[in-house]
């Protein structure tokens, strides 16, 4: 970290170079670490559970048609909105909310 007096000294090329890095920084932090209690709500796939549902395991070798069955059966694609990312946020937030109150019950019980 620089001290106020080297930050006045900064041309404008080190200051937005300075300022590219904080948000490379940010950026990574956000992209590759989270907190450990989002560790199982991420690793959940989705595909991976319908197919073992059906008995099919977790890497299926399908024909097109069976794979069809299969994407028409876990509903319509959908666009990435500000609505979508919206309900993806509350539903971590309320996925959070269960895990801290089942830490919460078992730190009572002991």
């Amino acid at each position: 970290m620089l001290s106020q007096n080297q930050q006045n000294n900064l041309n404008p090329q080190q200051d937005r170079y300075q300022q590219y890095s904080r948000l490379a920084a940010r950026q990574v932090k956000c992209e590759w670490f989270y907190s450990w209690i989002d560790r199982p709500y991420y690793a959940k796939n989705h595909l991976q559970e319908v197919t073992q549902a059906i008995g099919l395991g977790p890497n299926p070798a399908l024909t097109h048609a069976e794979w069809s069955v299969i994407r028409s059966s876990l509903g319509r694609p959908r666009r990435f909105s500000k609505l979508f990312v919206e309900e993806q946020k509350r539903e971590l937030a309320q996925y959070r909310q269960g895990f801290r109150e089942i830490i919460r019950h078992m730190q009572q019980r002991d």
